[in-house]
């Protein structure tokens, strides 16, 4: 169902039907999630959660190489390797545009951080604290005792829920599918797949803060915005502002 609801941001159409099928879909998500999680109905998100934590957590040993990996991927600058990561997805198309394409591609950019901010935001909101499972459980490994390192490793959270990263490398996802199609989505995904990970490895976030909490955010926001004519208005105004001139527009192939 997920997919599908890419495939109908990629098709573009501005249907209220499909806006609904999206809602509908991260709703459906969230009720499962809650009911399972918060009520202790039969459900998936308990199982899924525990199991994937332990998978991980079991693996964490003193000086070893994969304790080393998931130290090193949650410190704080590592996030910076997931920005480039997305930069590098989006320059392979800005670069190919012609000085109207890219001038274009910056204002499609310019929107995706005021809304990933805006998501951000809201998600702050959200009346609800989830710990993560390295501050549930005792007698576990927690991967900041396991190595010396000389940054501080992200292992732990008293509000995990939805996962902020996986948020925001949706939104760059949905927006690469909806201007750039589908072979930048594939690209965004995989960075989705690498850098939601990390999180989840060190115990600091459960397997459905992403797959429940990250997806259905994602869906509801996008949808009303991308399914719309909102995020086109937003990208024309943001064309009318932006000068044409700037050298970044012009260089190299774009010429």
């Amino acid at each position: 169902m997920f997919f599908v609801s890419f495939y109908m941001m990629y098709t573009n159409q501005k249907n209220y039907i499909l806006i609904a099928a999206c809602n509908i879909i991260a709703v459906l998500l969230l009720l499962s999630w809650y009911l399972n999680v918060c009520l202790d109905f039969p459900g998936i998100w308990n199982t899924a959660d525990r199991s994937v934590f332990e998978f991980f957590n079991q693996r964490l040993y003193p000086v070893s190489g994969f304790t080393w990996l998931v130290a090193v991927t949650n410190v704080r600058i590592f996030d910076l390797a997931a920005m480039l990561a997305m930069g590098l997805v989006f320059a392979c198309y800005f670069l190919k545009e012609t000085p109207e394409g890219r001038h274009r591609l910056f204002c499609v950019f310019l929107f995706m951080v005021l809304f990933a901010v805006a998501v951000k935001l809201l998600c702050n909101l959200i009346p609800f604290d989830r710990r993560s499972p390295t501050k549930e459980f005792a007698g576990i490994n927690l991967v900041s005792k396991l190595v010396s390192f000389p940054l501080k490793v992200k292992d732990g959270s008293n509000s995990c829920f939805p996962g902020d990263h996986g948020v925001m490398l949706l939104i760059f996802s949905f927006v690469m599918l909806r201007y750039l199609g589908v072979r930048a989505f594939t690209a965004a995904m995989a960075v989705f797949a690498v850098f939601s990970l990390p999180r989840i490895m060190s115990g600091a976030h459960w397997f459905s803060d992403v797959a429940v909490g990250s997806v259905s955010v994602t869906l509801i926001a996008c949808s009303w915005v991308m399914l719309t004519t909102c995020s086109d208005r937003v990208v024309a105004f943001l064309e009318q502002k932006v000068p044409h001139d700037w050298r970044i527009f012009s260089f190299g192939r774009g010429k």
